[in-house]
């Protein structure tokens, strides 16, 4: 037996060069704001034991350093709210604090305009969607709500081409709202479906069997079941499962298989050029003996289906009976879910 769970998100340098009599911008601001530092703030945050571990004669000032732009941001909002220098010391002259913070500002403003050629961008629709799933544990395909995304140089994932336009906020609006009807999960518990079926029960909506005109073409009728041999175009959607319009979910399968070949399971939306599919997984089948195989599955829509289908075989458009090459009988299937929990619990 075999059992396979599917389950259906700056570094910036500079380098300047300067004549002996010039001074770098940086070490100007530097050298503006060393006063203040020494008569407000240095006999606390000096060497190894300085106060909060802040030792501001060792703090850089290279502000394209993301640790020491941190740093002085954090230094320029204690002061700026007050909170330094503490209450029992003295207080600096108002005018004095004014142009100190305004120095600083000014070289952190101007940093971070240096680092803006990195743009910050949003997510794209597949970020998107495989962040809903690691943040929710929730299966939801909402990048087909969204608009696609602008490449740029052949990729999608690029801040210039990541842009936001009114329609786009939308689109993501209502993309969260369907993301979070699958956090907190429909309001009426969805049927639970338990099916058997046969290839040979397979029919169409008249009532005729499916697969029956392909009897002894493309394949063979056995007692206990089909065989086929397919491994490129073959027929056999389970349309009798997918009739029942077994809602989205996590859904439990078994194949009995016969036969040295590979099967090759399919779920979703299984009709060629009609919807996505995806593959639920490959199974070895021995010859001579039959074995059951065990998937658990996701389909990701209302109403989707499963599919067998041989790998790497040829195929075969007549002569099914007498056929020599290798493929799979399958008997019955089974199929059960949606298996999540209801209502759903989430943390």
């Amino acid at each position: 037996m075999k059992e396979i769970e599917v389950k259906a998100g700056f570094v910036a340098s500079l380098i300047c060069f300067a004549t002996l009599a010039s001074v770098s911008h940086a070490e100007t601001w530097r050298v503006d704001l060393q006063p203040f530092l020494e008569s407000h703030c240095i006999d606390c945050h000096d060497g190894a034991d300085a106060e909060g571990g802040l030792d501001l004669s060792g703090l850089g000032s290279d502000l394209s350093n993301a640790e020491v732009i941190r740093r002085w941001i954090l230094i320029h909002d204690r002061v700026s709210a007050g909170e330094m220098p503490p209450a029992d010391e003295p207080r600096p002259a108002e005018a004095e604090k004014a142009k100190s913070l305004a120095t600083l500002s000014a070289a952190l403003t101007e940093a971070d305009a240096a680092r803006s050629d990195v743009v910050l961008r949003r997510l794209n629709r597949n970020e998107y969607e495989n962040t809903i799933r690691d943040l929710f544990d929730v299966y939801v395909r909402v990048k087909d709500i969204l608009p696609e995304d602008t490449s740029s140089s052949g990729f999608d994932n690029v801040g210039e081409g990541l842009t936001v336009s009114a329609e786009a906020a939308g689109a993501y609006l209502g993309a969260a709202d369907v993301a979070l009807d699958a956090v907190f999960g429909p309001p009426n518990q969805p049927k639970y479906i338990e099916h058997t079926t046969n290839l040979l029960d397979q029919k169409t909506h008249d009532g005729k069997p499916f697969l029956a005109r392909q009897f002894g073409k493309m394949f063979r009728k056995t007692d206990k079941g089909l065989v086929i041999f397919q491994s490129g175009y073959c027929p056999t959607n389970l349309v009798n499962f997918g009739r029942q319009r077994p809602p989205a979910g996590t859904y439990r399968g078994a194949v009995q298989s016969k036969e040295p070949v590979t099967l090759r399971i399919y779920g979703g939306d299984t009709v060629v050029g009609r919807g996505e599919k995806h593959v639920v997984g490959y199974y070895d089948v021995p010859p001579d003996e039959w074995t059951t195989i065990e998937f658990v599955d996701r389909l990701l829509e209302h109403g989707g289906t499963f599919q067998p289908k041989c790998y790497g075989t040829r195929d075969t458009r007549k002569g099914a009976d007498t056929y020599p090459e290798p493929g799979i009988e399958i008997g019955d299937i089974t199929i059960e879910g949606p298996l999540e929990e209801w209502p759903p619990v989430r943390l």
